[in-house]
C-alpha cells in the first residue's frame, strides 16, 4: 500500500505538525508492505523570512528533512536539495520559490499512484481545495488530519459531505474531542488519535538546582501566547522572584518575532535561544525547571508532550488539547484566567514547589510517567495506520 501524505506548508519551518509529517512518513515505510511519498505546494508562512537563517541554520532543516525522507521521493523538493545543496547562499530564489507552487503534472501522476492520501490541513480552504484535484486524480481516497482549531460552518459540512457521497474523503483523524465533535457530524469515519512522543528522545535529565528555568517553545505568534512574554516577565519581576530565569526558543522571524528578540536584549535573567534542532530542543527540555505555553489555540501541543517525556512539568492555558494531556497539579497547572499575572502566579506556585525539592521531583516523574503510558510512540501512529488502510 503507497500512502503520500500531503502538507499544505513548507516542512523548512520544523515546527510541530510539519514535524510530524516527518516522523509519520518514516514509521508508516517501517510497517511492512507499506511505503510512503511527502508533497508540499505551499512553500511557507507568511512569517517566515528564509534571508535571515544563517547557512548553518538552513542546512540544519535540510538535514532534519531528508534523514527521514530521501530528496529523490520528493515532488518538489529536488529543485531545493540541488539549489540550496550546492549553492547555500541562494537565499532571493529559494525565498521567491517558497512562497508557491501550483499543483504540476508530477503531483497528480504521485496522487493517482497511491492507494491512500493523507492530508495534513490546518485550514479547511486548504482540504476543500484538494478535494477537487485528489478528484482529477482518480477519484483518490483522502484522509483529512485536523491539526489546529479552525471554524466550520454549515457550508463547509455540507461540502465536505459532498466529496464524501463521491467517494473521495473516506475519513477524517482528529487530535482533540473538540474536533471530534465537530467533524462526527459528516458521513465518515472520524477516529480521534492523539499525537505521539519519542519517549527515547525526550527523555529526563540533571535539572540545575540552583536556577529556575521558565522556558517557552513556540512560533512567535498569538496563537501560541508569544505577545504575553513580556507582561508574564514584568508580572514577575513586581513579585521580586530572584532566581527565575526565561528561555526564549522561537523564530526571529516575523514582526512579533523581530519585537520578542529584540526585547530580550540586554535582560540578564531572559536569553533568546532561536530555532533549535530537535536534539537540542530535548536538551533544552530536560534542563528548564517548568514548560510554558500561554497559547490561545492549540490542537494537542507537541512541545507540552515532549517536556513532560524529558520529565518537566508544563504550566498551560484553559484550552480542550491541555486539559486532555496535562493532569492540573500533578504534571503541571492549567491557568483558568487568561492574563500574564495568572501565568505568573502559577510560575511562583511552582516555583514554591521547585524550592521543597521532593514534591517537584514527584511532579516530574509523574509528567514523565503521563506521557510514556497516553503519548509515547509509536502508539499513535500504529493507529493512525490502522484507520488509513482501512479507510
Amino acid at each position: 500500500m503507497k500512502i503520500v501524505l500531503v502538507s499544505p506548508n513548507s516542512l523548512l519551518t520544523l515546527r510541530g505538525s510539519e514535524q510530524f509529517v516527518l516522523e509519520t512518513s518514516r514509521r508508516f515505510s517501517k510497517a511492512p508492505g507499506v511505503s510512503t511519498e511527502v508533497v508540499t505546494f505551499r512553500r511557507k508562512y507568511a512569517t517566515e523570512d528564509l534571508s535571515r537563517l544563517t547557512p548553518d541554520e538552513v542546512k540544519s532543516r535540510l538535514h532534519s528533512i531528508y534523514r527521514f525522507v530521501p530528496p529523490g521521493s520528493w515532488a518538489e523538493f529536488s529543485w531545493l536539495s540541488m539549489r540550496v545543496g550546492g549553492r547555500i547562499r541562494m537565499f532571493d530564489q529559494l525565498n521567491r520559490y517558497m512562497e508557491f507552487v501550483p499543483p504540476r503534472e508530477r503531483l497528480i501522476q504521485m496522487l493517482r499512484s497511491a492507494d491512500r492520501i493523507y492530508f495534513i490541513t490546518w485550514r479547511l480552504e486548504d482540504i476543500l481545495a484538494f478535494l477537487p484535484v485528489a478528484f482529477l486524480a482518480g477519484r483518490k481516497r483522502v484522509i483529512a488530519g485536523i491539526h489546529s482549531r479552525m471554524l466550520v460552518r454549515r457550508s463547509d459540512l455540507a461540502l465536505l459531505s459532498l466529496w464524501t457521497r463521491l467517494g473521495v474523503l473516506k475519513g477524517v483523524h482528529t487530535l482533540d474531542s473538540q474536533s471530534t465533535k465537530i467533524f462526527q457530524r459528516l458521513p465518515v469515519k472520524v477516529v480521534q488519535v492523539p499525537n505521539d512522543v519519542d519517549c527515547d528522545l525526550f527523555i529526563p535529565g540533571e535539572k540545575s538546582r540552583d536556577k529556575f528555568v521558565v522556558l517557552f517553545a513556540g512560533s512567535a505568534s498569538a496563537a501560541k501566547g508569544a505577545d504575553l512574554l513580556p507582561a508574564i516577565y514584568a508580572s514577575l519581576e513586581e513579585k521580586q522572584s530572584g532566581g527565575i530565569v526565561m528561555w526564549i526558543c522561537s523564530s526571529e522571524t516575523g514582526q512579533l518575532g523581530r519585537e520578542i528578540s529584540e526585547w530580550c536584549k540586554g535582560k540578564k535573567d531572559v536569553v533568546f535561544q532561536g530555532w533549535l534542532s530537535r536534539t537540542r530542543m530535548a536538551e533544552l527540555y530536560r534542563q528548564a525547571s517548568v514548560l510554558l505555553m500561554p497559547s490561545r489555540r492549540e490542537v494537542q501541543g507537541l512541545a507540552n508532550l515532549e517536556a513532560q517525556a524529558t520529565g518537566t512539568p508544563v504550566i498551560a492555558s484553559d484550552l480542550p488539547s491541555f486539559r486532555d494531556s496535562i493532569r492540573d497539579g500533578e504534571t503541571g497547572f492549567i491557568v483558568r484566567e487568561f492574563r500574564a499575572e495568572a501565568f505568573a502566579q502559577k510560575i511562583m506556585e511552582l516555583h514554591s514547589i521547585w524550592v521543597k525539592g521532593e514534591a517537584y521531583d514527584m511532579m516530574c516523574r509523574a509528567a514523565r510517567k503521563n506521557a510514556i503510558q497516553n503519548f509515547a510512540s509509536p502508539s499513535g501512529s500504529e493507529k493512525l495506520l490502522r484507520m488509513i488502510s482501512s479507510a
